[in-house]
């Protein structure tokens, strides 16, 4: 009998034992839930930068007479006074640099050279002033290209103002710079610069400034 009763109580364990297994002891079963990550991504637009680039020669030469081609002309001023100019193209290739007024040598029909005084404006106290207003600015460095041209305007009285006062016939305007001895040669009219050929000279800028 009690052999029957001792079997019966290891069933009973070995039942509870297989039970208890099976359920985790009792334990709650653990649930993993598993968070999505976010990313956030930021687009940052592109910036295009434009940049102008002027390309200037590296050691452009001082401009020189022979530089150029020169055209003038006039037209009248204040009474007795007349206003003339003179422009000068470039035709030669490069490019060069040309500042300040220009040397300018009289002629007359023959070729030969005509006394002259030569006043730079608006050098003095009192200047003269031109029509056109770019003659009456100070002079600035430009860069003369080939095919480009400057002028400068210059003004004379054709008038005697004393008596035994020279009106001298000119035919040739020789223009030069003050880099060298050559001159370009302008020879379009005839003018009588009295007061001993006295000029009053603006100096050199571009044209159509």
């Amino acid at each position: 009998m009690k052999r029957a009763l001792y079997s019966l109580a290891l069933l009973f364990a070995l039942l509870v034992v297989v039970t208890l297994a099976r359920h985790g002891l009792g334990k709650s079963p653990t649930t993993t839930t598993s968070t999505p990550t976010s990313v956030a991504t930021t687009t940052v637009p592109s910036s295009t930068t434009t940049t102008t680039t002027t390309t200037v020669p590296a050691n452009p030469t001082t401009c020189v007479g022979s530089d150029f081609h020169a055209v003038g002309g006039y037209f009248q001023g204040a009474t007795s006074t007349i206003q003339s100019w003179v422009t000068l193209t470039k035709t030669t290739t490069g490019t060069c640099i040309l500042e300040g007024w220009p040397r300018l040598s009289l002629a007359n029909a023959s070729g030969a050279t005509v006394v002259s005084k030569v006043i730079p404006e608006p050098s003095r106290t009192t200047p003269f002033t031109f029509t056109d207003a770019a003659g009456n600015a100070a002079p600035t460095l430009m860069h003369v290209t080939s095919g480009s041209s400057v002028r400068f305007d210059f003004a004379f009285v054709d008038v005697p103002t004393s008596s035994g006062a020279s009106c001298p016939s000119v035919k040739v305007i020789r223009v030069g710079t003050t880099a060298g001895p050559s001159l370009a040669s302008e020879t379009g009219y005839t003018f009588t610069p009295c007061s001993g050929g006295r000029l009053l000279v603006s100096p050199f800028f571009p044209v159509g400034s």
